[in-house]
């Protein structure tokens, strides 16, 4: 394999990490305004129906599930990043200098080698089979290429499994955007207080933890009218 293409390749996968890591930017930025959103509509949301005040709990408990599973893919994304790099280029000298030695021994090695052979052959003798001999040293691109396609490989597979956790992130931001537009349109249909500023007291529920506390005592009726008073 041509050395170029094997380094094309490792740095286009490098590439593809930056990119990778920079597509973490946008999810994490609509969660958190998806996140804000939903926070908002909890509080703001008035709790006089019963049945759409369940309803809309349950598409934020749905929500903050979508959210949760949602960050657990992007976490994963971020910290899978278990790339391999060439070596430094002193490292890469020192195979230089090691080679250019080995093959200087091993040139010299066998051209004493060579004239032992020829002395042999002159004087009648037979030449041993050339078996456990020294052989001949590796060239450092050749080691190099096979660097640079280890790493290449290992870095594609690498950016292959964190593009699918971004596939799934994004899957689960979607759905956590769509139940927030549907938590939305319950807030806009929720039936009003009729004196906000005051905070609706009385027997009706003003938030979602004094809706979720309130229990059967105060949610004795059939469903789907306001609630009874005391």
């Amino acid at each position: 394999m041509d050395l170029k293409f094997a380094k094309d390749r490792y740095d286009y996968e490098l590439q593809r990490k930056e990119q990778l890591t920079t597509s973490l930017t946008l999810p994490v930025t609509a969660l958190a305004i998806i996140g804000s959103g939903v926070v908002g509509m909890a509080r703001s949301f008035s709790f006089k129906d019963e049945r759409l005040s369940w309803f809309f709990v349950v598409l934020v408990v749905l929500d903050v599930v979508a959210i949760a599973i949602c960050l657990v893919y992007l976490a994963r994304m971020y910290h899978r990043q278990t790339y391999r790099y060439l070596p430094f280029l002193q490292a890469l000298s020192d195979w230089e200098l090691k080679y250019a030695k080995a093959k200087s021994d091993y040139d010299e090695w066998r051209s004493e080698y060579k004239q032992w052979t020829d002395f042999v052959e002159s004087s009648g003798g037979e030449v041993p089979a050339e078996t456990g001999l020294p052989i001949p040293p590796v060239d450092p691109s050749v080691l190099i290429l096979e660097r640079v396609i280890d790493a290449a490989d290992h870095n594609s597979e690498n950016n292959n499994r964190r593009s699918g956790l971004l596939w799934w992130a994004r899957i689960w931001l979607f759905v956590a955007l769509s139940v927030a537009a549907l938590s939305g349109i319950c807030v806009r249909s929720a039936p009003q207080c009729s004196n906000r500023s005051a905070r609706c007291t009385g027997p009706e529920p003003t938030s979602l933890v004094e809706f979720l506390q309130l229990g059967d005592k105060h949610r004795s009726r059939r469903p789907g009218t306001q609630y009874a008073p005391f």
